[in-house]
């Protein structure tokens, strides 16, 4: 027998889902607690919310807020001769690179971040393949496909959590401006891919290099 997961997924009833793998409460429905979510339905706002990914990284950013503001906080002083001078924080910790150095602490969490990544990697492979051949493209010299696949997921993935953050995060395309998905992809297929029809296809360094020039005198003299 077979039921639908909070994630909108159809599972086994005797398979844990990522998202029951997760401590409690970050394995319950979250789709009443995380609202603001960019996204266009109330399915869709749904299945963010309960993403397994989401989960996590909300659970780590709450360990890092009880760990700074929590009973047995370590606080530093701010004036060493006023011991009444202590640090006050006011959730300045609380950065990407805090919560994802967090995650990669802990097992159950960091396999439920690779767990999830293992799917979608195959999803934007074949969206990369079918991209190249319909519109006449290739990848530069000395960058892969898998290049592409870990860059654009590495963007998903860091929006999402900006977004988490950041309502205001244009993670869509709103009111005619293109997100910031989207001009990150632009800006991989503007760097990364050339013409199949071109015969002078040059590495993404080359491309760098006729794109600046020659360095301004005024550099040249100040490197000699």
């Amino acid at each position: 027998m077979e039921d639908m997961s909070s994630d909108g997924t159809w599972r086994r009833r005797d398979m844990k889902t990522l998202k029951q793998q997760l401590p409690y409460p970050y394995n319950q429905d979250l789709s009443k607690i995380l609202v603001g979510l960019n996204r266009r339905t109330p399915f869709a706002r749904r299945r963010l919310a309960n993403d397994p990914v989401t989960a996590a990284y909300l659970a780590t950013a709450v360990r890092l807020i009880q760990r700074h503001l929590g009973p047995g906080a370590n606080r530093a002083a701010t004036n060493p001769d006023d011991h009444d001078s202590i640090e006050r924080p006011v959730l300045s910790f609380l950065s990407q690179r805090a919560v994802a150095a967090e995650a990669e602490g802990d097992s159950v969490i960091r396999d439920a971040i690779a767990d999830r990544r293992g799917e979608v990697g195959p999803v934007w492979r074949q969206w990369c393949e079918e991209f190249l051949q319909s519109r006449g493209l290739r990848i530069r010299p000395g960058v892969t496909i898998e290049d592409c696949v870990v860059l654009l997921s590495a963007l998903a993935d860091g929006l999402a959590m900006r977004a988490l953050a950041d309502p205001s995060t244009r993670a869509l395309d709103r009111d005619g401006r293109p997100s910031l998905l989207g001009l990150g992809a632009l800006a991989l297929i503007a760097g990364c891919l050339d013409r199949t029809d071109r015969d002078d296809s040059r590495s993404l360094e080359q491309a760098v290099y006729a794109l600046l020039g020659d360095p301004p005198a005024s550099a040249e003299r100040g490197m000699a």
